[in-house]
């Protein structure tokens, strides 16, 4: 899976997931959470938002680390700064999650590709 979502090849990535649920096992944390960060690379926001709802209808709830991928996958899609932690609370409001911990620090810290800005804004005091 990872190495699909590497190269760019979500659709090959999706088709090994269907593959492991056809086979009657469960994809677990990890495995979407690997799924989710293809479609960052993909810049596939709704992919992104369809894998999230099936993980919680499968009864995985997200980490720290899917929070982290999903504030990306929003930035990515042109979502800035707090726009893209309300729009991730109002996901997880919609799925009945509380919203995640942290959610307006991680927004004001990363630029709009996920990474750190350049005068280390992201860091605390």
């Amino acid at each position: 899976l990872k190495g699909y979502c590497h190269v760019g090849s979500l659709d090959k990535a999706l088709q090994v997931a269907e593959t492991i649920k056809t086979c009657g096992l469960k994809c677990d944390e990890l495995v979407y959470n690997t799924l989710m960060d293809g479609c960052v690379k993909a810049n596939d926001l709704s992919a992104g938002v369809g894998l999230f709802a099936e993980m919680m209808q499968a009864g995985v709830r997200p980490s720290p680390i899917t929070h982290s991928i999903f504030l990306r996958l929003y930035q990515r899609n042109g979502y800035k700064g707090n726009a893209a932690s309300d729009a991730m609370a109002q996901l997880y409001q919609h799925h009945g999650l509380e919203r995640p911990q942290g959610l307006e620090k991680m927004s004001r810290g990363r630029g709009s590709k996920g990474k750190k800005q350049a005068n280390g804004s992201d860091r605390g005091g």
